[in-house]
């Protein structure tokens, strides 16, 4: 089974006193990428974030219900990176488990606030076969 995660908007851009706050201003999500994110079994996918008000050692994503927290921005705070396993994180001794398509919200948060939610669609689509 071939899962594809396709981001369906992005926070909007401020300008004004809030948005030139700079490295004081909560993060804001630009741009999500790759586009469209395939998830095959056995291979985890790499989901680049730009935007910015990131912390160079301490933010956490989340996506859905699950977060990774801890992660580093790179690019003066405009860049994160964040591996999404091929299975959902398993809970109370549970084995970990296909994604479920659907929408998951994308979060960045840090010690100055929370990003906007972007929602992103997971889909399934068939898999390759021989």
């Amino acid at each position: 089974m071939l899962v594809t995660i396709v981001p369906s908007g992005a926070s909007s851009c401020r300008s004004g006193p809030a948005a030139s706050a700079g490295a004081r201003a909560a993060p804001v999500i630009e741009q999500v990428s790759p586009s469209t994110l395939r998830l095959q079994p056995g291979v985890p996918a790499r989901v680049l974030i730009r935007g910015r008000g990131f912390d160079t050692d301490s933010n956490t994503v989340s996506f859905g219900p699950y977060e990774w927290q801890g992660i580093g921005a790179l690019a003066n705070g405009t860049t994160l990176t964040v591996i999404i396993p091929d299975r959902m994180p398993g809970s109370g001794g549970a084995a970990p488990a296909l994604w479920v398509p659907g929408a998951y919200a994308l979060v960045v948060r840090n010690r100055r606030g929370a990003s906007a939610t972007v929602s992103v669609e997971l889909q399934t689509a068939p898999a390759n076969r021989p």
